[in-house]
């Protein structure tokens, strides 16, 4: 794979880890999906939940059977990357055009993924005395 291909799908992976990272607002509070792009089904976890609406807002074109086999995709990208897999190479080895693979692994690795297995960590709260929230 050329070196070029290789630092813009990273530079973009990381990007949208950073973008969709970016859900609260000034005062710390997660922000609520938009209810145009919240998928309500009671079967999946709020997390997969997140990660389908992500899917839903960057418009991913990939057709999937069932919301179930994009939610079972997005656990076995975290497992490949929990084995070592790169995000990059995770990214590449997907059947898909580069913006579709990119948004998967990106909200996989957002909203799926543990922190151990290379997910976005969850910032502890702190109670800052004379600061509201």
């Amino acid at each position: 794979m050329p070196r070029r291909t290789v630092l813009l799908v990273s530079a973009a992976v990381a990007t949208a880890a950073l973008i969709s990272a970016c859900g609260a607002d000034e005062s710390g509070a997660e922000r609520a999906p938009t209810s145009s792009s919240t998928v309500s089904n009671p079967q999946f976890s709020e997390s997969e939940t997140a990660f389908l609406a992500q899917l839903k807002k960057d418009k991913v074109t990939v057709a999937f059977a069932s919301d179930e086999e994009a939610v079972a995709l997005g656990h076995k990208v975290c497992s490949d990357i929990s084995k070592g897999t790169g995000v990059v190479d995770e990214a590449m080895s997907l059947k898909m055009s580069q913006d579709d693979a990119i948004s998967i692994v990106g909200g996989a690795t957002i909203f799926l993924c543990p922190p151990s297995a290379g997910g976005t960590p969850t910032m502890p709260s702190l109670a800052i005395p004379g600061l509201p929230g």
